[in-house]
């Protein structure tokens, strides 16, 4: 008799072990990884085993370049244009240790061959978004996507606490604040992406913002029975989206740190291309100028210690994507890309307090404000 499947969509990662009807399978463990690391990881083998993956998505453009790993961050300058010193201590050999005054930057570039990426913020106080952002744009394009991309480029959600819940979080007051800087620095960037090209005629260049306006109830206490939480996609956004959105496995986003995520949804994308052009296979140079270290965001600069971060960040993709064919050579110089997809065919378009059709008609905005959201942005209208 064949195992009975679990069903596609459980509510909780504890009731995706009792449905399948097995144990947690015994991971590898690597440093400095939690027991709620485990569990999702856990959970992304299970889906991955009983073909009950949860489809995401992840925009272009955060694959090409991707997001720094630590919030962008400059010393503090005087007068005179030197560092501001923070603190001064003498350490145990006689010499002077100093800490500088740092401010979170309102500009970030990174560079991948022909391609630029170029993040800023028009709020100093709010910064740039980084590394853990990621899985809340993740987030809201999935959301998009399972919404039904509506026209009006309007994302409707029941609860801030759902979104938590898709997180795999508790629903505690830190988790809540998170989100909530989450959505504000990203509601606050402008991205500008640049492709460079031989001819010094030529520039192709588009800039776009993320979120339009947002209206959320982060924490609100009768959350669940609103429905009146909505984030306005800027149009420019919501139109690539639709066209050139890229699947991957939600389960295996939960399970991966910042870096290695990052990582993962690189060779997902990376090894659909070799899949989608039939080739065998890709060598990628990791350190060379323009190579795939120059996208994933990390400002180590360390031979060693670069070498050092892309072993682990592969072996966490390998812990959540056994199947994955992409290894490392024994130099760890280049990574050999090979044709797999990260998610199955089957995989599940699903996401709590997400509908096509939500159950409660959407108020005037004036209604809205009157209910005093926890946080409500707007961006002035521009000619973009």
């Amino acid at each position: 008799m064949s195992p009975t499947k679990p069903p596609s969509t459980p509510a909780t990662v504890g009731d995706l072990f009792e449905a399948a009807g097995v144990e947690v399978p015994s991971l590898p463990r690597i440093a400095g990884r939690t027991k709620t690391d485990a569990t999702n990881a856990a959970a992304a083998l299970i889906a991955r085993r009983h073909d009950s993956q949860l489809l995401a998505f992840t925009p272009r453009d955060f694959i090409l370049c991707c997001l720094p790993l630590q919030q962008p961050a400059e010393r503090v300058l005087d007068a005179t244009g030197q560092p501001v010193i923070a603190e001064e201590r003498a350490t145990a050999g006689g010499k002077v240790k100093r800490a500088y005054q740092r401010k979170l930057s309102t500009s970030w570039i990174r560079r991948n061959g022909s391609a630029e990426l170029r993040l800023t913020t028009d709020q100093p106080d709010v910064g740039l978004p980084f590394g853990e952002d990621l899985l809340t744009l993740c987030w809201l394009v999935t959301a998009f996507n399972a919404a039904g991309c509506p026209e009006d480029n309007r994302l409707r959600f029941r609860s801030s606490a759902d979104v938590l819940t898709a997180f795999n979080l508790q629903h505690s007051g830190s988790a809540f604040r998170r989100l909530r800087d989450s959505l504000a620095r990203l509601m606050a960037v402008t991205v500008r992406v640049t492709m460079h090209t031989d001819d010094p005629r030529q520039l192709k260049t588009s800039r776009y913002n993320l979120i339009r306006t947002l209206d959320a109830f982060v924490g609100h206490p009768n959350q669940h029975a609103l429905w009146q939480n909505v984030v306005e996609l800027d149009h420019h956004f919501a139109q690539d989206l639709r066209e050139h959105r890229v699947p991957i496995d939600w389960h295996s986003l939960l399970a991966l740190s910042a870096a290695s995520r990052h990582l993962y949804v690189w060779e997902a994308w990376r090894s659909y291309r070799v899949h989608s052009e039939g080739r065998k296979e890709v060598n990628i140079s990791l350190f060379k100028p323009g190579g795939l270290w120059d996208q994933l965001g990390s400002e180590a600069e360390s031979p060693g210690k670069r070498k050092q971060s892309i072993r682990k960040w592969h072996a966490e993709v390998l812990r959540v994507w056994p199947e994955c064919p992409n290894r490392l050579t024994k130099d760890a110089e280049q990574l050999i890309v090979r044709p797999a997809q990260a998610v199955s065919e089957n995989a599940k378009l699903i996401l709590p307090g997400i509908s096509r059709t939500p159950p409660v008609a959407l108020l005037s905005e004036e209604a809205r404000a009157a209910m005093k959201p926890t946080l409500r942005l707007r961006r002035l209208p521009s000619n973009d």
